[in-house]
């Protein structure tokens, strides 16, 4: 059967070919009557908290209070996979012994990276990853609990359902290369407090966005903070550094200085039996933030519609009405 594609059959086809392929980039209207998306809907996931500097303060804070005057009785359980940076056989039993029965001396923090120096010159080292929360609870166990420390009568329970945080704990030497910590640079909330560091560290060609991000130039800042700081500067995060005033990059320092302090104010639990809440938590959970997480609502400066767009790939919640 030999069919001529350059006739009327082969115009037909071409026809709903043309038509099928309309279809399938917009839905078309015929009649006044609906007509059915070609397209399968992709389902809408929740916006996702991700800990940050500010998290990763309320933990520091959370640890020093919770050993405060108690020894760490010993390490209830690990998930191996948390001390995948300790390059050591064994790295369970030298994990544990590392802590039992030692005092927490002191506590600190640097970007998102948590240290705890303990007797006998061990460190203790803590990253929360992406989905990482510490808790003081009366029970071990938990669905998500990857790390159970005893202390005292309580328990300190790292829970972190996407397996991305880290741990480990040894000599300050031994800690300090496997965390990598000589890799990062200053500390994002302590650097907002000098202009003239702050813009030292922003200064080259990069994108705005992709610089804030950049842990090597200033350490805590992530996809949320970066949003929220470019927002309240009136910044364009696709902006780049070397375009920026003097005027603009104070704006910046400014602006990432006040939405650190005030999303710390917002997520520090009122007691410290009460755990911190991230927004992929559910509903419940109100949003602190003036744009991430706000996609559609009305911008709270200038009233126009807050949008998102990619930045480095990564998802950037914008003002494009009064970011510039």
């Amino acid at each position: 059967l030999h069919l001529d594609f350059g006739g009327r059959l082969g115009q037909l086809l071409g026809d709903l070919r043309i038509e099928l392929g309309r279809r399938d980039r917009e839905p078309a209207q015929s009649a006044g009557y609906p007509v059915r998306r070609w397209r399968r809907r992709r389902r809408r996931r929740r916006h996702r908290g991700v800990p940050e500097l500010p998290e990763a303060e309320v933990a520091r804070r959370l640890l020093a209070v919770a050993t405060d005057r108690e020894r760490l009785r010993g390490v209830v359980h690990v998930d191996p996979r948390l001390l995948r940076r300790m390059d050591a056989p064994g790295a369970d039993d030298a994990f544990g012994e590392a802590l039992r029965g030692r005092r927490v001396i002191a506590t600190s923090r640097h970007g998102k990276h948590l240290v705890a120096e303990l007797e006998g010159g061990v460190h203790w080292w803590l990253h929360l990853g992406m989905s990482g929360r510490l808790a003081l609870r009366d029970t071990p166990g938990g669905q998500h609990a990857r790390l159970v420390v005893q202390v005292g009568r309580s328990f300190l329970v790292l829970d972190d359902p996407r397996r991305f945080a880290a741990t480990a704990a040894g000599t300050a030497k031994a800690v300090h290369g496997w965390a990598g910590l000589g890799a990062l640079g200053p500390d994002a909330l302590a650097l907002t407090e000098d202009a003239d560091a702050f813009a030292d560290a922003l200064r080259g060609r990069a994108r705005l966005k992709a610089a804030l991000l950049d842990q090597r130039r200033l350490a805590g800042v992530g996809n949320i903070q970066a949003a929220e700081a470019c927002h309240r500067a009136g910044l364009d995060p696709a902006r780049r550094l070397d375009a920026l005033s003097e005027g603009e990059l104070d704006a910046l320092r400014r602006g990432l200085r006040e939405s650190l302090e005030h999303t710390l104010a917002a997520t520090l639990p009122k007691s410290v039996g009460d755990e911190i809440a991230y927004l992929s938590d559910g509903a419940h959970v109100a949003n602190p933030f003036l744009v991430y997480g706000r996609a559609g609502d009305p911008c709270g400066r200038c009233g126009a519609a807050i949008t998102t767009r990619k930045e480095g790939g990564r998802t950037t919640y914008l003002c494009a009405g009064c970011q510039r």
